[in-house]
């Protein structure tokens, strides 16, 4: 069962090229060994500690103080100051960083009602400011379970 191959041009070349280089190596008794690799080896790697510290539900951590690096530039830079998040499940500090646009300083806390909780397995969690990309926005507080 042979199937005719027609090469025509740059083909035909790199085909005869290849079996003369073949030959030529067969006639020299130079053999190639394939290369042998290691098995592989499982590693367990530890995950890496969380860079953003996270609290369980309850009330809001203290603040984190930070010191603002240099800023990128000389003008239009602001600092925007690092603050607690919530997160869904836990509080996450979102880290201060530089924008370039003028952020005004973040607003009081709101005060909000509560009201009863849903059980005794809820806990309160207070509103808070994050930043919206071009100021302040406020997020409600809510009941979320223990």
């Amino acid at each position: 069962m042979y199937r005719n191959v027609h090469l025509h041009g740059g083909g035909r070349r790199l085909a005869l090229a290849s079996l003369a280089f073949t030959t030529l190596l067969a006639a020299t008794g130079c053999a190639v060994r394939a290369r042998e690799y290691p098995a592989p080896v499982e590693t367990t790697v530890p995950a890496p500690p969380s860079a953003e510290p996270e609290y369980p539900p309850g009330p809001m951590p203290a603040p984190i103080v930070e010191a603002p690096s240099a800023p990128p530039s000389t003008s239009g830079w602001s600092w925007l100051p690092g603050h607690w998040e919530w997160a869904g499940h836990h509080w996450r500090w979102e880290r201060g960083h530089w924008v370039n646009e003028a952020v005004a300083p973040m607003p009081p806390v709101v005060e909000e009602d509560s009201g009863p909780p849903p059980s005794s397995s809820h806990v309160w969690i207070r509103g808070h400011w994050r930043w919206g990309g071009h100021g302040w926005v406020w997020v409600g507080g809510t009941w979320v379970l223990r």
